[in-house]
């Protein structure tokens, strides 16, 4: 059985190797600008264990197997926990966007005419701005107004990418 000491010495430069920056003075690591601090405990029945901490509680227990400890699953405890702390920010679109688009959608929906008359549902698009969301109830069509949905919709929908050159005229 190993010393506290020896295995936070062994602790930090296994975790080191695996590219996280030790804090100094301190049983811590410190990944994409969060430090992760790290324990390392007695139990009565099992022995000596690694604890990654969140916020003073152990968020993950590590135990030896064998004899040794899984050094890789320790590195992603820290780097998940300080990962946790820090939501990815969302691409934040300036307020005018969304209200343009919304104001777009509005005037649609006021030129159009009511949903219920007209079986449009029109909304504002979420990723694109200048673009609105329409969507078509379920409707039954005669063959020729089918041809004539289909040929308005392709004039709409943007054209996909081909893969082979377009003759020049």
């Amino acid at each position: 059985m190993r010393s506290k000491d020896a295995l936070k010495s062994m602790l930090k430069q296994n975790l080191m190797y695996r590219g996280l920056r030790a804090v100094q003075g301190r049983l811590a690591f410190s990944y994409k600008g969060e430090i992760v601090e790290l324990a390392v405990n007695d139990s009565v029945y099992r022995g000596t264990y690694i604890a990654v901490m969140e916020r003073g509680r152990a968020a993950r227990e590590f135990r030896a197997y064998n004899g040794d400890y899984d050094w890789n699953a320790i590195a992603v405890a820290v780097m998940e926990v300080a990962e946790a702390r820090n939501p990815r920010p969302r691409h934040a679109r300036p307020a005018g966007i969304d209200a343009a688009n919304r104001k777009l959608a509005n005037d649609l929906r006021s030129m159009i005419g009511p949903e219920s008359t007209s079986r449009l549902s029109i909304e504002p698009s979420t990723a694109t701005p200048g673009l609105v969301r329409v969507r078509v109830d379920a409707v039954e069509l005669e063959p020729a107004a089918v041809l004539q949905l289909f040929a308005a919709l392709s004039r709409a929908l943007p054209q996909p990418a081909t893969s082979y050159p377009t003759p020049a005229i």
